[in-house]
Order: structure tokens, then sequence, then C-alpha cells
């Protein structure tokens, strides 16, 4: 066998295609849609940081102003990605001190992103009007807010691209730790 058919051989081709299916989850599918009847806004998981800082963008959109965010959070996705793509090209003591952590990488980016976004939403502060008449306004606005929020939660739902990269990443996550173990007890 010819140095290059061994490398080839050595390489898991499944952690790979996971990767590759990860990226299209991230990149090419919506991870999250709001839908009104006939109206749908689909937003992927790149543009997750720019929704995070306007949710406003949920409904209408990621808009210019947050290229550069954008930007940010896709080159992080890419690192993430070619990090965890990283155990296939090293050599074998390198890859196996790697593999795991590298295999985790993409569903902790995701699971942080997640509670970025569950944990998000606009609230206002009562306590920090002086006066009644100004805490009772602003807990008036804050119900309305609420209310406001929970009607727009209604109406997102997950996207084809969350579930894809989801369940390629936890089958990365899964080899990884799998082909730790099994080399640590062999």
């Amino acid at each position: 066998m010819t140095p290059s058919h061994a490398a080839d051989a050595s390489r898991d081709w499944i952690a790979v295609a996971c990767v590759g299916c990860i990226a299209l989850g991230w990149f090419a599918l919506d991870s999250l849609e709001v839908r009104f009847g006939a109206l749908r806004q689909g937003t992927r998981f790149y543009e997750l940081l720019a929704v995070l800082r306007h949710p406003g963008g949920l409904l209408l959109g990621v808009d210019a102003g947050s290229d550069v965010r954008v930007a940010g959070f896709a080159m992080l996705c890419l690192l993430v990605l070619g990090a965890a793509l990283a155990p296939q090209w090293l050599a074998p003591p390198a890859a196996r001190r790697v593999g795991a952590a590298a295999g985790m990488l993409p569903l902790i980016l995701m699971l942080l992103t997640a509670a970025a976004l569950y944990g998000s939403g606009v609230r206002l502060d009562a306590n920090a009007a002086p006066d009644t008449v100004r805490q009772d306004l602003l807990r008036l606005a804050q119900d309305a807010l609420g209310r406001v929020q929970d009607t727009l939660a209604r109406r997102v739902a997950i996207g084809a691209g969350a579930y894809v990269s989801v369940l390629a990443s936890l089958v990365l996550a899964m080899r990884g730790l799998l082909a730790t173990r099994v080399r640590s007890v062999a």
C-alpha cells in the first residue's frame, strides 16, 4: 500500500462526513425559522450572534450593520470546524490526545449559543426608577414586552440546519470519546 493510501485508510471518514454535515447545517440551512402564516424568515447558525444583539433580526433578517458580528462568528464557526478536523490530519499520538476534545467543540459551541439564545430577552429594570409612577409604567411596559416575546416565541421553530448539525455533532462527539476510550484500553 502506498503512503497516501495508508494515510487515507487511517482517517476517520465518518468524522469527516460529520464535520461536513455540521458545516452544511451551520452555513447552508436555516437553524431558526419564524413563521407567520405564509411568511417565513430563516436564520442560519452563523448569524445567531447578530440575532442575540438585535433580536428583531429573527423577524426581519440580519441587517447590514451586523456584518462584523456575522463575519466574526462565522470565522469562529470555521475555526471550530477546522479544530474538529485536526485529528484526521495529525500523527496518531497527537490525534489521540486531541481527538475527544476536538470532537466535542462543535457541540459545545452549539450548546453555548443555545443557552445564550434561551437566556436572552428584553428586560426593563423597574427598580431603577425612583418614583412609583415610573415603576408602575416600567412594570406595565415589562408585561407588554413579555407578552410580545411569548407570542414571538410560539412562532419560532427549529430549522433543518439545527437538526442536521446537532445530530452530526453528537455523532462526532461520541466517536471522539469512544475512540479515546478504545485507544486508552489498548
